[in-house]
Order: structure tokens, then sequence, then C-alpha cells
């Protein structure tokens, strides 16, 4: 595993107990800097400093826009995120991830309990990224696993979700009750995709805003969108939902 000078020294300091991180169960990994170092370690790839500071140093907020991690990057964090129980929100906006990172990521967050918010902007992600994050949300009533209950707000814009990865996370949200902010802007979403989460309006109590615009909209999901938001408004018993599909 390759590690930079840098991330040595820091390493050292960690190790004798003089950077700040509560750590008062050595052999745990509460932070997850375990878990990503063995993690860069099986995928062949690099310790990246930025990402195994912010573990290390116990952030709430990581901010990684721009770290071009990369599909592997993305699965060796996924690793940490598994045990991480600190951090509460992530921007990995613009960082090289992909499918193959957004399945790792979802996968992680089936563990994961303190992320309330995650952003994957401008990550070349697909529908099966989408999908991988449809089934995090739904969990698996057949095997009886609970899907995500503390993820309010999950971001996917502009990447390369079709209506198939829009039926995947509108039929997803037919069962999650609390994610409260889905962000899809500038993807490769039509009409179907937009009909289907305006079906879930009905349904779905905690969803209070939907991002849509500049998508492959036209008249018939624009207006049942408009539709279904009109008909969740007059319903008192819940909240109004803020729709932007243009």
């Amino acid at each position: 595993m390759q590690i930079s000078n840098a991330v040595q020294k820091d390493q050292m300091k960690f190790m004798s107990g003089k950077v700040g991180v509560k750590n008062d169960q050595p052999d745990n990994d509460p932070n997850g800097v375990k878990a990503y170092e063995n993690a860069c370690a099986k995928y062949g790839i690099a310790v990246n400093a930025k990402v195994w500071a912010a573990l290390v140093k116990g952030s709430l907020v990581v901010d990684l826009i721009n770290i071009k991690i990369g599909e592997k990057g993305a699965m060796a964090l996924a690793e940490a995120l598994k045990v991480n129980k600190v951090i509460t929100a992530i921007d990995l906006t613009n960082c090289n991830i992909g499918d193959e990172g957004a399945k790792a990521l979802a996968e992680a967050f089936k563990k994961n309990t303190s992320i309330t918010g995650i952003n994957l902007n401008e990550n070349n992600i697909g529908d099966e990224g989408a999908k991988a994050f449809a089934d995090c949300l739904k969990g698996d009533i057949t095997l009886k696993v609970k899907g995500n209950t503390t993820l309010t707000e999950l971001s996917l814009g502009t990447n390369k979700i079709t209506d198939e990865g829009a039926n995947a996370l509108a039929e997803a949200l037919m069962i999650n009750n609390t994610l409260k902010k889905l962000d899809l802007m500038q993807n490769l979403i039509g009409d179907p995709g937009a009909i289907a989460f305006a079906n879930i309006f009905t349904v779905n109590t905690s969803l209070n805003e939907l991002i849509l615009a500049q998508n492959y909209i036209n008249h018939l999901g624009a207006k049942a969108l408009r539709d279904a938001v009109t008909i969740r408004k007059a319903d008192k018993e819940k909240k109004p939902i803020k729709v932007d599909c243009y």
C-alpha cells in the first residue's frame, strides 16, 4: 500500500495518541481508519491523504469535492463508512466514482447510521448506481433487511440516470419514509420517470423536495408532477412537497 510521507507522519502521531481523536477502545475502529487502510491495500491503491485525514480527525462534515478518488477509492471509503459513527454529511462531487463506486457506497449505507446527507453530483453514475441506492433505501422485505433510515438528503445530479434508475428510486420511496430531499437535476430522465415520482406523493410522507430540473421531461411528465403536488398540498396530513422539473 502506497502512503505519502505526510500521511506516514500523521499516522505516527495518530498511533501515539497525539491527534485529537477519541479512541479509548484501541481494538475498535470507530472512525473507520483501519478499515480504509486495509481496503486500500486490498484494492491496490494509495491511501488518499485527504480521505485519511478526515477519518483520523473524526470530522462531522467531510468535503472531498474534486478529489479524484475513482471507483476503487470510493470502494475503500465505503469500507470505512460501514463502521464510521462520526460523519454526518459527505460531499463527493466530481470524484470519478462511477457505478461501481456508487454501488459500494450504497452498500455501506445499509450499515451506516450517522450520515444524513451525501452529495454524489457529477460522478458518471448511471442506472446501476441509482438502483443500488434504491435498494439501500427500501431494504429487502423477503430477507427481512431494513432499508436505511438515517439518510435525509441524497444528491445524484449531473449524472447519467435514465427512467430505469428513476423508476427504481421512486419505487424505493414508496417504502422509505425518511428521505426528505432527492436531487436528480441534469440527468437523462423523461416522462416515464417523472410519472413514477408523481405516483409516490400520495404514499410517501417524508419527501418534501424533489429536483428534476434539466432532464428530458415534457408535457405529460410535468403535468403528472403538477397534479400530484396539488393533491399532496390538499392533504392536510402530509407536508407540501416542492418539485422543480424545469
